[in-house]
C-alpha cells in the first residue's frame, strides 16, 4: 500500500513539474522590408505577393489566389471584389506613425470595385476606368505638373492578404532614379494568421 502512495506522489510530482515547464506563448514577430515595385507600365498591372515579399508572375489575376496587391502607375489593387477571387481587402488606418499600427482589425476591409478610379495613359492621356481598391487609392495627391508627381499622404494601410493574413503598408514614393511608375513601399506581414503587426 505504501508502494503505491509513493507511485501516485510520484505522478503528482511529475504532473506539477511538466505544467510549470510549459511556456507561455510566443508573438511571431512580423516580417518587415521596404521595396520598389516597377509599375511603369500603362497597361500591365505588376502584382506582389506577401507571402514571397517579392513581385510574382500571374497569368489571370482573376482566378489566381498567389497575389496580394497588384500596382499600375499609381493605382493599387488587392485580390478581392472586381479584381481578384481572394479574400483581399484594405483598411485605412490614416496619417498616424507605422509603428503604432500593433494590430490588424479584422472587418470593414474594402474590397476591389470597377469605375471607381480612373488611369491616365501616359502617352496618348487618355482616361480608362479600372478595377482598383477605393482605399488604396489614397496613398498620394497627384500634382499636375510634367513629369506628374504623386506626393505621398503618408497614410498607414492594414491589407488583408488573399489567403486571409495581414500586413500594414506605407507608400513612401512614387519615383526614383528610373523615373516615374516605380513604387516604394515599406511593409510589415504578420505570417502566422494572427492579427499582430508589431
Amino acid at each position: 500500500m505504501k508502494k503505491l502512495s509513493n507511485y501516485f506522489l510520484l505522478i503528482i510530482f511529475a504532473s506539477s513539474v511538466l505544467a510549470s515547464c510549459k511556456k507561455e506563448p510566443v508573438e511571431t514577430p512580423t516580417e518587415g522590408k521596404t521595396i520598389t515595385v516597377n509599375a511603369t507600365s500603362d497597361e500591365e498591372w505588376t502584382y506582389f505577393s506577401f507571402e514571397t515579399g517579392d513581385v510574382i508572375t500571374v497569368t489571370d489575376p482573376a482566378t489566381d489566389k498567389n497575389w496580394d496587391l497588384g500596382f499600375l502607375r499609381s493605382h493599387i489593387r488587392t485580390n478581392s471584389g472586381t479584381s481578384g477571387s481572394a479574400q483581399g481587402g484594405a483598411y485605412d488606418k490614416g496619417v498616424v506613425d507605422f509603428d503604432s499600427v500593433t494590430e490588424a482589425p479584422t472587418s470593414d476591409f474594402d474590397i476591389d470595385v470597377d469605375d471607381e478610379v480612373t488611369q491616365i495613359n501616359m502617352t496618348t492621356y487618355q482616361y480608362e476606368p479600372i478595377s482598383a481598391n477605393a482605399v488604396l487609392e489614397t496613398w498620394g495627391e497627384f500634382d499636375d505638373s510634367t513629369p506628374p508627381i504623386y506626393h505621398p499622404s503618408n497614410k498607414i494601410f492594414v491589407v488583408k492578404t488573399a489567403s486571409g493574413k495581414y500586413a500594414k503598408i506605407h507608400v513612401k514614393a512614387y519615383s526614383n532614379e528610373s523615373g516615374t511608375g516605380n513604387i516604394t513601399f515599406e511593409y510589415k506581414y504578420q505570417a502566422d494568421g494572427t492579427t499582430n503587426l508589431k
